[in-house]
């Protein structure tokens, strides 16, 4: 199996340059994981495989009754049958546009069937680093709440907030620029206090997945 980037098309409103980072973010990390063999992510818009493969993995078996992730489960079957089976294609020549979600409600049913998955993954890693997000993002937001009485856990809140603010930065600027799309940097900020909200609501429906609309329809 092979997978490679895909990415948004660049646009000039928030929505569009938030999806357009947090996507560049997945499949730096996605590559990374797939490259290392470490845990494996993918991205059904840009992945390839030998029908062989496919069927020595048995295909979708285990999973057609989820709405989203067939992908991803495909990835770490070929990863499980042999992690050297796998790789992340980084051309640039082999980027794959999609259209990102056009306004919020979109976005986050998008998000919703995204993380409806995340509770059926068989790679412990992948859990594994998503829980860590959640709970760094949580920790962060909580010392600034209970801060307010303890004030020290307030400045840990902070160090930690502008840790991560820094790191980010550097990161997404990196990719931002590789990726021919420096334009994005200017959401940056309102992008990173974004994704608290955002992280949270997806650790919240990864949770307690609840139904949502895709492609016309309600998905439960």
């Amino acid at each position: 199996m092979s997978c490679g980037v895909v990415l948004p098309t660049k646009g000039e409103r928030f929505i569009e340059n938030f999806q357009w980072l947090d996507f560049a973010a997945t499949m730096a990390i996605t590559s990374y994981g797939i490259n290392k063999n470490q845990f494996y992510l993918a991205n059904g818009a840009n992945i390839g495989f030998t029908k062989v493969g496919f069927y020595g993995v048995n295909g979708f078996s285990g999973n057609a009754h989820l709405a989203s992730g067939d992908d991803v489960f495909l990835a770490q079957k070929f990863a499980e049958s042999n992690p050297n089976s796998i790789r992340f294609l980084q051309s640039k020549d082999a980027i794959v546009y999609t259209k990102p979600a056009p306004n919020w409600s979109a976005f986050f049913n998008q998000r919703k069937r995204w993380a409806s998955k995340s509770s059926h993954s068989s790679n412990q890693k992948v859990v594994a680093i998503q829980s860590f997000v959640f709970i760094f993002s949580t920790f962060i937001c909580a010392s600034f709440l209970v801060g307010i009485w303890v004030q020290p856990l307030m400045w840990i809140g902070i160090i930690a907030m502008c840790t991560k603010l820094f790191t980010d930065y550097i990161f997404l600027l990196k990719l931002s620029k590789s990726l021919e799309n420096p334009y994005a940097m200017k959401f940056f900020v309102p992008s990173f206090f974004f994704y608290f909200i955002h992280i949270f609501l997806s650790g919240w429906h990864a949770l307690f997945p609840s139904s949502y609309q895709w492609k016309d329809r309600n998905v439960s």
